[in-house]
């Protein structure tokens, strides 16, 4: 009757635990553990601080001696780096009075042509002012239009010699900039004509004549007008000095009587 009603209630009996039978071996198997680590060593205290009474007592500072003299220290100074020259082109000076002025003066003279007037036995330019261009083109073999270049060498040495600082090779940029008389010179604005200057030395034509000579610095321009008003003044007080002299005195005229 029990069984019945646990069946229609679904309530199972559970199985009996299997026992071993009396002639099996049970074998018991140990396995070794692993051995703890060892436990790190504890972090060091920090030493207590020393109280009022244990902390050593401190030591007066002593003041400075008064007497003592001062000692006077030298401040660390670096040395001092040189100062670098802006590399400047080259400027034309006009050698001393006496002597001669070669013809590397001219600046823009072609080397070949220098060493043939070398050759002919010109070395300055005072021998190249005093030479007939045509007569030394034909000693030299060169060809007939070196005439006009070497006459055009002489007008700038003539010319430059008028002035006090002016040089061949300056001069001869001065006509190249259509500047070619003194009265003209005269007349001229010194900040004009040194920008009319600089500006002909930034074209192709002026860098190949000015080979390397800088625009001439504007106090160095004022002196060569300064030097051509004063040509100038001179010519006219000779002129005025010529006529003076020339003037005859003025005879009346005579009338002659016929009877």
């Amino acid at each position: 009757m029990l069984r019945t009603l646990q069946r229609w209630l679904g309530v199972r009996k559970p199985p009996a635990a299997s026992k071993p039978a009396a002639d099996t071996a049970v074998l018991v198997v140990r396995i070794p553990t692993a051995p703890a680590p060892a436990a790190a060593d504890p972090l060091p205290l920090a030493a207590p601080e020393p109280s009022e009474a244990t902390r050593p007592p401190r030591r007066a500072v002593e003041p400075p001696n008064s007497d003592a003299a001062p000692v006077a220290v030298a401040p660390s100074v670096a040395p001092a780096r040189p100062k670098k020259t802006p590399s400047s082109p080259a400027v034309s000076v006009p050698p001393t009075v006496g002597e001669p002025l070669p013809l590397s003066a001219l600046g823009a003279i072609s080397p070949r042509l220098l060493r043939r007037l070398r050759r002919a036995g010109v070395q300055s330019c005072g021998q190249l002012l005093a030479a007939e261009p045509a007569e030394l083109v034909q000693q030299l073999g060169m060809p007939s239009q070196t005439v006009g270049r070497l006459r055009r060498y002489q007008r700038a040495i003539g010319f430059s010699q008028r002035f006090t600082e002016m040089s061949p090779h300056e001069a001869l940029i001065l006509f190249a900039a259509h500047r070619r008389t003194v009265a003209g010179l005269a007349a001229e604005n010194a900040g004009t004509l040194r920008r009319d200057l600089q500006r002909l030395l930034l074209s192709s034509l002026g860098q190949k004549l000015a080979a390397g000579l800088a625009a001439p610095e504007l106090p160095r321009v004022r002196q060569w007008i300064v030097d051509a008003k004063a040509i100038q003044e001179r010519k006219k007080h000779r002129l005025l000095a010529t006529d003076r002299n020339s003037q005859l005195p003025r005879v009346a005229p005579t009338r002659k009587f016929t009877n």
